[in-house]
């Protein structure tokens, strides 16, 4: 396994490039910790184009379930945690009671 200039490996096969970095300083934010560090070394490792976030949203992002106009929705699943919202229609400002997700994280159940 390849090893950077300061001895750390990484995975050359899944990275476009590897930075390495001398940490110079810390702020700490409340929720997390901002480091600000320098540029020590840095190479390309693929010709391949990177996934950028317009590619993960068109290309890699699951799609959002098509309505199924055969059978009735019964309840809705949030996809990040599973909870399970019950009835037919979900409020517009609906967010998951257990991960605070919002109503477009959900796809319909569809009764059997």
């Amino acid at each position: 396994m390849p090893r950077d200039i300061n001895g750390c490996a990484y995975l050359s096969w899944q990275t476009n490039a590897v930075l390495s970095c001398k940490v110079v300083d810390s702020i700490d934010l409340g929720s997390h910790t901002m480091f600000i560090a320098e540029v020590v070394d840095a190479k390309v490792t693929s010709d391949n184009p990177p996934l950028t976030y317009a590619d993960y949203q068109s290309n890699v992002k699951p799609k959002p379930a098509t309505a199924r106009s055969d059978k009735k929705i019964i309840g809705w699943k949030c996809k990040i945690c599973g909870y399970v919202y019950e009835g037919a229609n979900m409020p517009d400002d609906f967010a998951c009671p257990l991960c605070g997700h919002p109503k477009e994280d959900f796809e319909p159940i569809y009764e059997d």
